[in-house]
């Protein structure tokens, strides 16, 4: 997940009673200085509303996602053909980010492909949103998360909006 993407869910959440928190693929970077943490630490703190967590170490979060890369073949053949509409896409992204009040930092492990799992207390999978690097999270799949959280019934802890996730794009 970007820092839009954590915005944006983050800004859809925000004041609901439900936990929020993320697993981060870094996990090689466990006992590294915080300074060299690949911006995990300035991602948790200025942009993503929950506790991250450096461990999945069977991927088995990523297994429910996909665990897709984000460049394939496909992807960049795209860009080698189009490369007109592939500059446009960036800046595209770039303006929307700035809208949103957001900076990109292009590090970390950004190469899997992340996403969203609604988990309900009860451990039954409520939806299930599949990154699109670079786009951010869609209102229409904002509007399903919320649906989803809402169906969990009550629930303890509160999203709390970072200073990031403030600047999104409310859900209509």
């Amino acid at each position: 997940m970007c820092r839009e993407e954590a915005a944006d869910l983050c800004g859809a959440l925000s004041g609901m009673d439900v936990p929020i928190f993320g697993v981060v693929k870094e996990e090689e970077l466990k006992n590294v200085e915080e300074d060299k943490m690949r911006g995990v630490v300035e991602f948790e703190k200025e942009y993503f509303c929950g506790p991250l967590f450096l461990s999945d170490e069977e991927r088995s979060l990523y297994e429910f996602l996909g665990n897709k890369p984000i460049f394939t073949f496909g992807t960049l053949g795209k860009a080698l053909i189009n490369p007109f509409k592939f500059r446009r896409e960036l800046k595209e992204m770039g303006e929307r980010m700035k809208s949103k009040g957001l900076e990109g930092n292009l590090v970390g492990d950004g190469l899997t492909k992340g996403g969203v799992l609604c988990i309900a207390p009860d451990g039954e999978l409520k939806y299930t949103f599949y990154e699109d690097a670079g786009k951010g999270i869609p209102k229409e799949c904002l509007s399903k998360i919320v649906e989803a959280v809402n169906s969990f019934g009550e629930v303890q802890g509160v999203v709390q909006p970072t200073s990031g996730a403030a600047a999104a794009v409310p859900v209509e």
